[in-house]
């Protein structure tokens, strides 16, 4: 029996890897050329950049149990930094937490998981077919591939349109809502120092985060800042040109660090970046037809939200 898994970030990686640890076969198909989804990292000749999620924490006992493994193998380490909150008022220092992040590049935690497992890349599945009690799955090339059970863990708008006419599950997932964000990476000289290395912004202009980069453990390289938009202002400004809000968000980068000369390096934008409105269970399954959903969109937009609604789902079908 095969069991296919439709997106290789966290909450996929780990339904396949309890899967695959239990002795199942599994195959994972990946639109992009990269693992980890919102874990992730650019690189360019002289610098690193997470411009993805920026760290995660731990609230569950079982993702505590689970990062105290990858702490273990050097995969991720507290970040140690000065956090403060920018705000109308002033600065003040942000409520203290844990935060963890992977080393040397938040991109590396994905890579990692996905070792040993058979993950193709760059297939982008555009239709599924229930063949009486199986599946087909249709690649965009054409190519096609049979499963016995089916994992969708890509985020609920891309599941719906995969599952619509073909499962009750679409109209669930539609219930699902997603904030964007637009994120900036910078470079700045070297010395750059503003008091602080991460900072939550409130202070009524677009951005929601500015962060130095670097102070991350395990980075080097130039100095290298990432700047997120707010949600409002990124679902506001969802569809502008890239240059316009690139230059806007390095404007306002350059303003939070009094002037300071700050070099554009490029901008993304994260269309499904967190998670509005949640659709407040762990995980979809169907017994009967083998299909499960998962991803953070089930329960919430944390990291650690991915892996426990992966997590119960590989619970949930090794039961079977």
């Amino acid at each position: 029996m095969v069991t296919a898994v439709i997106g290789a970030g966290l909450a996929g990686l780990t339904v396949a890897r309890q899967l695959a640890a239990a002795g199942r076969a599994v195959r994972v198909f990946e639109r992009s050329r990269g693992f980890g989804g919102r874990l992730a990292t650019r690189r360019t000749d002289t610098a690193a950049f997470d411009h993805g999620a920026q760290y995660f924490t731990v609230q569950s006992e079982v993702f505590r149990d689970t990062v105290a493994g990858w702490r273990e193998a050097g995969l991720v380490l507290p970040w140690s930094a000065r956090f403060v909150e920018i705000g109308a008022e002033g600065t003040t220092p942000a409520r203290e937490s844990i935060r963890y992040v992977a080393v040397p590049g938040m991109s590396c935690l994905g890579r990692t998981l996905a070792e040993g497992l058979n993950v193709m890349t760059q297939s982008r599945v555009v239709a599924l077919t229930p063949t009486g009690d199986s599946w087909r799955i249709t690649l965009d090339n054409g190519e096609t591939y049979p499963a016995d059970s089916l994992v969708l863990a890509v985020p609920a708008p891309q599941a719906m349109t995969l599952l619509e006419g073909v499962h009750r599950f679409a109209t669930l997932l539609g219930k699902v809502q997603y904030a964007s964000c637009w994120s900036v990476m910078l470079q700045a000289e070297e010395g750059l120092d503003p008091g602080w290395d991460g900072a939550f912004v409130c202070d009524g202009g677009p951005l929601s985060w500015l962060a130095n980069n670097r102070s991350k453990p395990g980075r080097n390289g130039a100095p290298s800042w990432v700047a997120h938009a707010s949600p409002a202002w990124s679902d506001a400004h969802r569809s502008h040109a890239q240059d316009w809000v690139a230059q806007t968000l390095l404007r306002a980068a350059r303003e939070l660090l009094g002037g300071t000369p700050l070099m554009l390096e490029s901008v993304h934008r994260w269309l499904y970046a967190r998670v509005s409105h949640p659709l407040g269970e762990p995980y979809l399954w169907d017994e009967m037809l083998r299909l499960g959903v998962c991803g953070d969109g089930m329960i919430g937009e944390r990291v650690e939200s991915a892996f426990l609604s992966g997590h119960q789902l590989a619970e949930r079908m090794l039961q079977g």
